[in-house]
């Protein structure tokens, strides 16, 4: 199994979104020359479908928000969103508690998938990719926007 790595914001790139070593799968960097393993496989966390990390958001993004979320790895074979992270500035709590919670909820969605960015990895009610995928990499047969925002 290998471990996909997104950054989809380039403002939370400088965030370093590193998840537990322990907790995740093999991480491999595929090029032309073949591939290799960056980060080896952990021992995994039992009975843990994602990991959610919560943080509080760094000065240089919270000049620009209140809040935001970064996907830090996919499992492999499904998918499906394994780790993530939200980012919370501390003026968020300059605002009513609803308006909290609803910016909570939202970020809380993309962490679960609920992503422009993870739409291509969508899959059908059988399990089977809804997009094509290269059969070399395993990813979305599309065209590419950027680092990570594909198109049809």
């Amino acid at each position: 199994k290998d471990l996909a790595i997104a950054h989809p914001f380039k403002e939370l790139e400088k965030l370093n979104c590193i998840a537990e070593k322990a907790s995740l799968d093999e991480c491999r960097i595929c090029t032309d020359e073949g591939s290799r393993v960056t980060i080896p496989k952990g021992a995994g966390l039992p009975n843990v479908d994602t990991l959610l990390y919560i943080v509080k958001g760094k000065d240089s993004l919270c000049n620009v928000t209140i809040a935001a979320q970064e996907l830090c790895a996919q499992e492999h074979t499904e998918d499906r969103p394994v780790a993530a992270f939200i980012s919370i500035c501390p003026n968020l709590f300059k605002y009513p508690r609803r308006f909290q919670t609803d910016v909570m909820v939202h970020e809380v969605c993309h962490a679960l998938g609920v992503s422009i960015y993870l739409y291509p990895y969508l899959r059908k009610e059988d399990g089977t990719p809804q997009t094509a995928r290269d059969p070399e990499t395993n990813l979305p047969n599309l065209g590419m926007f950027g680092k990570d925002l594909y198109y049809s």
